[in-house]
């Protein structure tokens, strides 16, 4: 045993001095420096111990061999994936761009078939300088001010011409360039290129800089051009849409123009020529070919441009440095691309001495395991000290001892130590306060003295069976001690010296009455739950949350089912329905386990199970989450619904024939409560009202639906009915719908009764008498027609008569003053008199010819013609008598169909349609539209107009302005002999009287269409010649 003053320092003068590190710098200091002696008198003697420095070393090398293969790992795993990070993060770089790049790209082609396909471009390629192209050039200006990045947007005609151009400047913003700075383009390589493009496929040119007469613009302007065919609505080629898309704000949006902190980002060409981020900014080198630009990649890494161009995409490193490149493609196969830019090359570079400064330095890995191996040393050296300075801790036993005393004396648990006769040798405190009795006084007694007898038979039974097998018997003991029932786990265990039998037995009994009680609760709780799960009146099935497989079900489940209560355990939960349903029930069941319906009941849910005989049952299942014996179970519900089901289908029959028959009256059905609120209304309604779903209505009051007025009207008659309880019958009133239309309707009132007699709400039935209005209106107009008929037939018989004896007076005035016009000198002052008479007598003729035609004392000439030509002469010859304010659209059907019909009366319809729809305009710019098209007369039409046949081919020639339009107190008027609206002198009231009378006379049929300000829509139906044919059948010749 090493004396105290050895371990810790030397005595001098009574003190110990302990050698820290002052005291050895002192010491150093005193002694003349690290001499032997010194070191014999600083180091503890256990390291002057073979044995000590031994086990040093046999503890300190192989852990310093672990930090050392560790740190070697470490570093060669850092270096890895340090690389790996660098290489992943070029390739994602490069990717993006390509990405970037190749959407760039199709958004370009996009916008290019979006200008080819606009509806003015036809037009102005055929007429650059009409109304078309302006607008087109508007829209083209308006596309390039929102890309920015489009230099030129042009049409070329099928010449290579110019027609239009649009030039983007950042800041005078895109313009049309002016005709005479329009330029030839057949003779570049571009135009040569998209000759031969067919249907709608694109042209992409080679990424070159611009040039323009003959030299490369300046400064440098990286140019892609995207060209197209583009096509009229025939089909046939017009000329060609062209975009020249800016490379350099391409380039700059994908970074090529910057660097990063290491990083250095190259576009190549497949040559090789540097399309962006070349060193010194020498770009382009191929556009001066044999100059001190013409650089290339291989210029500067020739060996590493071989690998790169004999491989799409990969990785490598030399000693200039880290190389990431792609192979990309970002034009769209679609494409007709030039073989020069087929594919691009992306590079990524990073210089050697970059990447050496961000890889990891192998000195950092070697200088902390050194340190790390100096402190281990030390730290090895003091365990092996403190390991064999342990070997004093022996003496610590007898405390040891002590403690486990102090546990004895304390704890909780009941400890005997007893002799195989049954006596008490040792208690310990918690033994002596359960029998209420001092230690001393237990010690000696017999276990019968304190114990019952049948539990002192029990114990000296166990000690009989330690002493034969020699194992501890653990048992739970029931006693009754001074009126108190009290549960123990006991452990009678054998105590032995050496080989000896058992001389002493120990007794460890933990109190458990709590545990009891609580378990008999349980066991309480776990019948009870029995008893309700199975005399539950619906099936209950218990299955593990985690997998869904049935652990437990009652007898009524056995009954849904129609398997035994054996065969249902063991099963999916799942699979207890229908094969359709079992995935949706399945995942269904597993959202359980997520966290919102951790341990709460789901909402009742309807499915349906499969019974054993193949039938299936409707169900209602209701879940929860539990836990039962440290297990999460899901605890269903199921409810046989078949019942309710059937019942719910013959309320839904009712109903729907209910909703059925409301639905299928043309009258609005609703029913309001006591508070006005809507709870119902019928289909019609809703359909009319445009509302959808119902849900929108109910709950609702007409202020919701109606304007105010109407809405105070109705809640006045509602309130009516509910204070007197009376109905309100037949009352006539307005309704608006939704578009503002106001309809008269019928409507009665009701008040609806509770069975206490009580009024809860009101049902109303209003009946749409639109159809009834419109009716009485035809009615009238039918009337006011005949009345007209006949007023028209007695005019035209008198009209008729007096025409003709007009006629004869003009003959002569006409005959006459033509023969003196004649006989006279041209310079006479009365030939200007005799003009003025001829002008005015022939006006009287044409006069009388209208009033002739209007009484049909004019003979007809019918013969098979086609309407295109006579139209389109009559327009001819109208155009210049019409003012410039007016433009004339024609939109005029091909077709080969004849009518039957006289020419000059068709052209004196088109005249006069057309003339008073000019007037009609002539104050303001707007525009008169002649159509001509072919159309069959369907039912409804041929119901309201007497004179067109159903299912017939006609000729429709209809005239629209948009002028002021007429009132319909005016177009009831408009075909009325004298009547007109225009100032005195300026019309006869006869024009469209006469083509009234000319459509009639050839069978047609004539329709107006007119809103005040909004302009009028004139539509004549003429029979084509076979069906002209075919109605003359049964009908009786034309008046000729």
């Amino acid at each position: 045993m090493r004396k105290p003053n050895e371990l810790h320092g030397k005595r001098s003068g009574g003190k110990v001095h302990h050698l820290g590190f002052p005291r050895v710098k002192k010491y150093l200091t005193k002694n003349n420096g690290l001499t032997p002696e010194a070191m014999k008198t600083i180091l503890p003697k256990e390291l002057k111990r073979p044995r000590v420095l031994l086990q040093s070393a046999l503890i300190f090398l192989p852990i310093m061999a672990v930090i050392v293969w560790m740190s070697i790992y470490i570093y060669r795993n850092d270096l890895s994936r340090n690389m790996k990070e660098i290489r992943n993060a070029s390739e994602k770089n490069m990717l993006d761009k390509e990405r970037c790049l190749a959407d760039k790209i199709e958004d370009t082609i996009q916008d290019l078939h979006f200008i080819a396909s606009l509806p003015e471009v036809p037009d102005a390629l055929e007429n650059f300088h009409g109304t078309a192209a302006e607008r087109l050039k508007k829209t083209l200006t308006s596309l390039s001010n929102a890309k920015t990045t489009y230099d030129q947007i042009r049409f070329l005609d099928d010449s290579g011409k110019e027609v239009i151009r649009i030039n983007y400047d950042p800041l005078k913003k895109a313009r049309a360039v002016k005709e005479s700075q329009l330029q030839e383009k057949k003779h570049r390589y571009y135009f040569t290129a998209i000759q031969t493009l067919k249907g709608n496929d694109v042209y992409i040119s080679p990424f070159d800089l611009n040039v323009e007469h003959r030299n490369i613009e300046q400064p440098n302007k990286p140019t892609l051009r995207f060209a197209r065919s583009v096509f009229d609505s025939r089909g046939k080629k017009r000329g060609f849409a062209i975009i020249n898309l800016l490379g350099k704000p391409l380039v700059e949006s994908l970074g090529f123009h910057l660097s990063t902190r290491h990083n250095e980002l190259m576009l190549l060409n497949d040559e090789g020529f540097y399309l962006a981020g070349a060193p010194d900014d020498n770009n382009w080198g191929f556009m001066f070919p044999g100059t001190e630009k013409a650089i290339t990649f291989a210029t500067h890494f020739p060996d590493e441009w071989a690998r790169i161009i004999d491989a799409e995409n990969s990785q490598f490193h030399t000693k200039s440095g880290l190389f990431s490149f792609k192979k990309i493609h970002p034009l769209p196969k679609s494409a007709l691309i030039d073989s020069g830019i087929f594919h691009w090359y992306m590079v990524s570079f990073i210089p050697a001495n970059k990447l050496k400064a961000i890889l990891p330095v192998k000195l950092d890995y070697v200088t902390l395991p050194l340190f790390t191996g100096l402190i281990l040393f030390a730290g090895t050296l003091l365990l092996t000290i403190r390991i064999e300075r342990s070997l004093q801790s022996r003496k610590n036993l007898e405390k040891l001892a002590a403690e486990i005393q102090a546990f004895y004396d304390h704890t909780p648990t009941l400890i005997t130590i007893c002799s195989p006769e049954g006596k008490y040798l040792m208690v310990n405190k918690a033994t002596a306060e359960f029998f209420k009795m001092p230690k001393e006084k237990i010690i000696g007694k017999n276990l019968a003295d304190l114990l019952p007898p049948e539990l002192v038979k029990v114990f000296l039974k166990r000690i009989e069976k330690v002493t034969a097998t020699n194992v501890p018997i653990m048992a739970r003991d029931h006693i009754h001690i001074n009126n108190h029932e009290q549960f123990f786990h006991s452990v009678l265990f054998p105590i032995r010296f050496e080989n000896a039998p058992p001389s002493m037995f120990g007794v460890s009994s933990i109190d458990i009455t709590n545990q009891v009680r609580y378990q008999n609760v349980l066991k309480e709780n776990e019948a009870r739950f029995r008893s309700l799960f199975e005399g539950s009146p619906d099936a209950i099935f218990l299955a593990d949350a985690s997998s869904g497989i049935i652990t437990g079900a009652n007898e009524k489940a056995s009954i849904l089912t129609g398997f035994a209560k054996e065969k249902l355990i063991g099963r999916h939960i799942a699979s207890l329905h229908p094969e359709n349903q079992q995935k949706t029930v399945a995942e269904s069941f597993s959202e359980h386990e997520t966290e919102p319906w951790k341990f709460r009941t789901s909402t009742p849910i309807e499915s349906a199970v499969q019974h054993k005989d193949g039938h299936t049952i409707p169900v209602e299942i209701i879940r929860h989450k539990m836990k039962l014996d440290k297990r999460n179970v899901i605890y269903s519900i199921f409810r046989d619904i078949t019942t309710r089901k059937k019942t719910e289908s013959e309320l839904l029959e009712k109903t729907v024939m209910l909703e059925t028959v409301s639905g299928s009256v043309p009258a609005y059905i609703f029913m309001k409560d006591k508070d006005l609120y809507y709870t119902f209304i019928n289909r019609y309604a809703l359909k009319q009202h445009n509302i959808f779903p119902p849900e929108q209505m109910i709950g609702k009051t007409d202020y919701d639906i109606f304007p105010k007025g109407i809405a105070n009207t109705y809640r006045f008659n509602d309130k009516k009915v509910l204070e007197t309880k009376q109905p309100i019958i037949n009352m006539e009133e307005e309704m608006i719908l939704p578009d503002g239309t106001i309809i008269p309707v019928l409507t009665n009132k009701f008040p609806l009764f509770n069975k206490q007699g009580e009024t809860e709400g009101i049902i109303g039935i209003s009946i749409d008498l639109s159809e009834q209005k419109k009716a009485e209106e035809q009615k009238r107009k039918l009337e006011h027609q005949l009345h007209n008929s006949h007023k028209l037939e007695t005019l035209g018989t008198l009209s008729g008569g007096i025409a003709h004896d007009f006629n004869n007076i003009l003959t002569p005035i006409i005959g006459f003053t033509e023969i003196a016009i004649h006989n006279l000198p041209p310079e006479s002052d009365a030939v200007q008199d005799l003009h003025a008479v001829l002008k005015a007598a022939k006006q009287a003729k044409r006069l009388v010819q209208q009033i002739l035609t209007f009484s049909r004392q004019k003979p007809q000439n019918l013969l098979p013609q086609k309407l295109q030509p006579l139209i389109k002469e009559s327009l001819d010859f109208l155009i210049h008598s019409i003012p410039t304010t007016v433009k004339i659209e024609k939109l005029i059907e091909e077709f080969d169909d004849m009518i039957m019909c006289d020419a000059s009366q068709i052209q004196q319809i088109i005249m006069n349609l057309c003339t008073n729809a000019w007037q009609a305009m002539e104050t303001e710019p707007r525009i008169l539209t002649v159509v001509l098209k072919k159309t069959i007369i369907e039912k409804f039409m041929a119901s309201s107009h007497k004179n067109l046949k159903e299912n017939q081919q006609y000729a429709v020639i209809t005239v629209k302005d948009t002028g002021k339009g007429m009132a319909k107190d005016e177009i009831d008027k408009m075909f009325d002999p004298f009547y007109t609206t225009k100032e005195v002198g300026k019309g006869t009231g006869l024009g469209l009287s006469v083509v009234y009378g000319i459509v009639q006379g050839h069978n047609g049929e004539i329709t107006v269409e007119s809103k005040k300000d909004k302009g009028t829509s004139i539509s004549v139906f003429l029979p084509l010649m076979k069906e002209w044919q075919k109605s003359t059948d049964n009908e009786a010749d034309f008046d000729r």
